[in-house]
């Protein structure tokens, strides 16, 4: 696959999964053991038709709308989009919210009620790592993955901050973000979380952040790799879902496998899957007979699909936009240095635009 084509993947298979958690969210894992989840079900834990996706892919399309829309990183106008989500249903697969997570409603309750700037607006208590953050945040992996890793983190970590603004929270969108932009330009997972690792450790060292590393120390030292069933947890705990979603991956020989593992470990189901689904698709595809019969029961799957195509085509768009205003610089220093009186510095674009 292209990176392009690997990017569609991660997003619908994000979709894929998300919707194959949702009818069982909560369930343990010693009843699904004995009923696991197959194919795409109806009802269940939240009353809903088969299909149907939840907040996790309401918000990943909050944050894909503005990147669209804007031509400028604006956490402000991601942060409207959700509260036009939360209380008008907008991003909703049926017109109405039907979930949201305690830690991101107090957050956007801040946001809209008191006026809390955006990136201020998120919960900083400990208790306040659930996964909200990390389940949307694979459109900013794909965005900004022609960036340096300081730079892509720190807009992850602003976008998080919205509504989770533990540094847990953040650090986890991060380190999931430096995996999946690895696991898009083709590299596999191994590589990619061992690449991942270290740049996450230079981002956060000689940092505050860097006293929460250890509660990271499963995937530094790859050892959740290898780790049993019974090891993998997948509470609502936002490294739960990280170290589930890279185990499953890992494990499966295909996206189907991937996203019924982590759907069938239980509890935060619909998130397990999502998270799984966005780095399985990315790896093993989505081109199957099993994952088109998931695909056609997806709600508003024409709607979904033109709209990850579109964020796709002006991700392209401005990193080759962004590749050609860098090389003009490069060569417009040269001219300079080769001569100090020459004016290319001063014609070089002031702003290579699209979601930079």
């Amino acid at each position: 696959m292209k990176p392009t084509e690997r990017a569609f993947a991660g997003l619908w298979g994000s979709v894929i999964g998300d919707a194959l958690g949702v009818p069982v969210e909560f369930q343990s894992r010693a009843r699904l053991d004995a009923d696991p989840v197959t194919d795409m079900r109806s009802f269940g834990s939240h009353n809903q038709p088969p299909g149907t996706w939840s907040d996790d892919t309401s918000m990943m399309l909050g944050i894909i709308d503005s990147l669209l829309e804007r031509d400028v990183f604006d956490t402000e106008d991601i942060a409207k989009r959700f509260i036009r989500w939360y209380r008008d249903g907008e991003y909703t697969p049926h017109g109405r919210v039907f979930d949201i997570g305690g830690t991101t409603a107090q957050a956007l309750t801040r946001y809209e009620q008191h006026r809390v700037p955006a990136e201020q607006a998120g919960m900083t208590g400990e208790h306040s790592n659930g996964n909200g953050a990390l389940m949307r945040t694979l459109p900013l992996a794909l965005a900004y993955s022609h960036l340096p890793a300081a730079e892509m983190a720190e807009r992850v970590e602003r976008v998080a901050s919205i509504t989770h603004g533990h540094a847990v929270s953040r650090m986890s969108c991060v380190h999931y973000c430096l995996v999946a932009r690895r696991v898009m330009s083709g590299q596999p997972l191994e590589g990619s979380l061992h690449a991942a690792n270290l740049e996450f450790a230079e981002l956060y060292r000689g940092r505050p952040e860097e006293l929460y590393l250890p509660r990271f120390h499963r995937l530094l030292d790859a050892s959740i790799l290898t780790q049993p069933r019974s090891e993998i947890q997948s509470s609502g705990y936002t490294i739960h879902t990280l170290e589930a979603a890279i185990w499953c991956t890992h494990r499966a020989a295909t996206f189907e496998e991937a996203v019924l593992a982590a759907v069938n470990l239980g509890e935060d189901t619909d998130t397990t899957g999502m998270v799984t689904g966005g780095l399985a698709a990315m790896i093993h595809g989505i081109a199957t007979p099993e994952v088109r019969n998931w695909a056609r029961v997806i709600v508003r799957t024409k709607d979904l699909q033109g709209k990850f195509k579109s964020f796709i085509s002006k991700m392209l768009e401005t990193q080759m936009r962004t590749s050609l205003y860098e090389k003009f610089s490069r060569l417009a220093k040269g001219a300079q240095a080769a001569s100090p009186h020459s004016v290319a510095a001063s014609a070089q674009p002031q702003n290579p635009g699209g979601l930079v």
